[in-house]
């Protein structure tokens, strides 16, 4: 059996600004999981984006940047806001 191929395509977008700065979560169904994501705050001031699974915590997370990502890259692109 062929494993399926991962596409770049089939990714689900998030959008991060909305997440933090208005919604305060994002909630998608896949098959029989409920996967959410929420952003906290840690105890040294610093923000993290945290994994929900059916409404457990995950260890997973991710952390924040307030800082724009700008530069350029090896093929001459450059990095948008």
């Amino acid at each position: 059996m062929k494993k399926q191929r991962k596409y770049l395509k089939d990714l689900i977008p998030v959008n991060i600004n909305e997440l933090v700065l208005s919604t305060g979560y994002y909630e998608i169904t896949i098959g029989d999981k409920l996967l959410s994501l929420a952003p906290d705050r840690c105890p040294d001031g610093s923000y993290v984006i945290s994994l929900f699974v059916n409404h457990l915590r995950q260890p997973k997370t991710w952390a924040l940047s307030a800082r724009p990502h700008v530069g350029r890259l090896r093929n001459g692109a450059r990095i948008p806001y």
